[in-house]
C-alpha cells in the first residue's frame, strides 16, 4: 500500500522522471529521500500547483525528466522550482 502512494508522487519506470503524476492529496505535500528506479533520490514540497524539487543522484544514471534527457553522476545535486 506505502509503494504504491509513494509511486504517485515519483514514478520512473520506463526511464522517465515523473513527480506528482497522480497526487492524491489536497493541500501541502511533504516528501523526502524517496529512491529512483533509475539512481536519484529525490525530495521536495507540492503545494498551490508548485513544486519544488531537489534530485541527488545515488549512482551515475541518465533519465528522462521535463521533456529532457538528464544525466547525474553520483552524489550530484540538482534543484527545480515549477
Amino acid at each position: 500500500m506505502v509503494q504504491t502512494l509513494l509511486n504517485n508522487l515519483v514514478t520512473d519506470w520506463f526511464g522517465k522522471l515523473e513527480i506528482a503524476r497522480c497526487n492524491p492529496w489536497d493541500g501541502k505535500v511533504l516528501f523526502r529521500d524517496i529512491y529512483s528506479l533509475s539512481g536519484v533520490k529525490v525530495s521536495g514540497k507540492i503545494e498551490d500547483h508548485r513544486t519544488v524539487l531537489t534530485l541527488e543522484a545515488w549512482k551515475d544514471c541518465g533519465f528522462d525528466f521535463l521533456g529532457k534527457r538528464t544525466a547525474m553522476k553520483q552524489g550530484e545535486v540538482r534543484n527545480f522550482q515549477m
